[in-house]
């Protein structure tokens, strides 16, 4: 049975740790599939969150 009082991925707050997985998944050219999975994120939040942080998702494909 699923935990009714847990958050939806879409509104977990981000994390350093998530902020470090981004930096570093976006500097070896990963996928927006493996960060949307490995993030449990949407792209524009992806997206957001690496514009806030001065990430460049240019290698991202």
């Amino acid at each position: 049975m699923q935990n009714r009082f847990a958050l939806p991925a879409a509104l977990r707050k981000w994390t350093e740790e998530d902020i470090r997985k981004l930096r570093r998944e976006a500097s070896q050219g990963s996928s927006w599939k493996s960060l949307c999975d490995l993030l449990r994120k949407s792209p524009s939040a992806i997206r957001n969150k690496a514009a806030m942080h001065g990430i460049s998702l240019a290698s991202v494909k």
